[in-house]
């Protein structure tokens, strides 16, 4: 049997192997994020490849917050298409539907 004495090393074991899982995951997930960027950054800094007549342009949202986009394209078109990410998506299904 193992007495309270054998199980203390164990005990330790477990929660360092706990926390160096926990530290890991925070890491791993600071590491992993995309840069952000402010909305009126221009397009060249924040894309490798921007084509020739984008725009800068920004949108704001009901709640304040202002959201960086880009212009591309003929300026004589009627009809536009937003390509978003996780953090606008909501904001853009919004934005579409009001069209």
């Amino acid at each position: 049997m193992l007495s309270a004495v054998n199980l203390r090393p164990v005990a330790a074991l477990v929660v360092v192997a706990g926390a160096v899982v926990v530290i890991g995951v925070v890491a791993w997930r600071l590491l992993d994020d995309p840069p952000t960027y402010d909305p009126d950054t221009a397009l060249s800094e924040q894309c490798d490849d921007v084509p020739a007549g984008a725009e800068r342009v920004t949108l704001s949202r009901d709640d304040g917050i202002t959201l960086g986009a880009a212009l591309v394209g003929p300026a004589d078109h009627s009809i536009g298409l937003v390509e978003n990410h996780d953090e606008v998506r909501d904001f853009v299904v919004d934005a579409i539907d009001s069209c």
